[in-house]
């Protein structure tokens, strides 16, 4: 039977951060971070489809 290296005797996971990041604003708006061009495309294919821009949004 072959011989194995001794297990360390260190943990395995790092320790926990010291604070927790806080989380990303829920109400921020849609056009803040989608490019301008990406914007028009998108309302073009919501016209397209018959659609709005709020149907056509994730929850």
């Amino acid at each position: 039977m072959p011989k194995y290296d001794p297990v360390p005797e260190t943990p395995q996971l790092p320790a926990a951060p010291s604070s927790v990041p806080e989380p990303a604003p829920k109400d921020k708006p849609m056009t803040t971070d989608v490019p301008e061009d990406v914007q028009k495309a998108f309302k073009l294919a919501a016209v397209f489809h018959g659609i709005t821009i709020k149907a056509a949004r994730p929850p």
